[in-house]
């Protein structure tokens, strides 16, 4: 629900745009709840956390309020690991895990060449996060 709103009844105009990046948007992904999320990763490098605003059942504004660039070359895939934290991987091959006001956490290089992109799986019952990095390759980190 975005302000009162199912997400599924959101008519977005045409002439709605919001450029967020100097260049594509490569990955996505979207929280939903009184405030409405989106982060965003781009051919930039950047990683760009923005609040979505709707009324009347139209896509209103896309802010953002949080940037970082992580990557040195362009950012692939980004998803919100938990409540706190957000995860990104890029073809540099290096994995960030930042906070939620994308400030760097951790970080390290997977051993995928050329990732496209990554899948996080939790286990029912609150254990273990298992990360999985896709491209020439698989590999799985266990969280």
């Amino acid at each position: 629900m975005v302000h009162g709103l199912n997400i599924c009844d959101i008519a977005i105009d045409s002439r709605f745009s919001s450029r967020l990046h100097s260049s594509g948007i490569n990955g996505l992904d979207l929280r939903l709840g009184p405030s409405a999320q989106v982060l965003t990763i781009g051919d930039d490098g950047d990683v760009i956390r923005s609040t979505l605003s709707a009324s009347d059942s139209r896509l209103d504004s896309i802010k953002p309020v949080a940037r970082r660039t992580t990557h040195f070359s362009a950012g692939i895939a980004v998803r919100f690991l938990n409540s706190d934290r957000v995860i990104t991987v890029g073809s540099d091959q290096r994995l960030f895990i930042l906070d939620v006001d994308l400030k760097p956490m951790y970080c390290c290089y997977v051993d995928v060449p050329d990732p496209h992109d990554m899948v996080i799986s939790s286990a029912a019952g609150g254990g273990c996060t298992a990360l999985l990095v896709c491209g020439k390759g698989l590999q799985e980190f266990v969280m």
